[in-house]
């Protein structure tokens, strides 16, 4: 159990499972399922967390013969406070920046930041 010093076997799980089924629930993991069986859905709308979910579950639903929607990412906006806005001016970068990979991200503020070009090549040829 979070947060506790409670510790289950394998087989003190499998035996309160047996004795006291409703101290558990399948909720996390078959909600969409029964969710789907009970008032199915052509396409289930959801933001980013939401959509990884569910595309985690597909096997779920094909395991059960459940048809499985369309997974659809809704519009999603993001509040810059004023503070954090400054400091991304101050590194020189754009709001657009970060829907970038890390490393690209990570790229252009060295770049940014170095007068001096990376070439691997450059640094092969002086340490030869």
């Amino acid at each position: 159990m979070l947060n506790t010093n409670i510790k289950f076997s394998k087989e003190e799980i499998i035996s309160r499972l047996k004795n006291f089924p409703e101290l558990f629930s399948p909720n996390v993991i078959l909600r969409p399922l029964y969710q789907e069986t009970v008032l199915p859905n052509v396409a289930y709308i959801g933001g980013p967390a939401e959509v990884a979910y569910w595309l985690e579950l597909k096997s779920v639903f094909e395991l059960h013969g459940v048809s499985y929607p369309v997974l659809m990412l809704r519009n999603c906006a993001m509040i810059v406070e004023a503070s954090v806005a400054q400091r991304i001016e101050k590194l020189k970068l754009e709001i657009v920046d970060f829907f970038a990979k890390e490393d690209e991200i990570i790229k252009k503020f060295i770049s940014e930041k170095d007068q001096h070009s990376f070439s691997v090549e450059a640094m092969v040829e002086k340490i030869s």
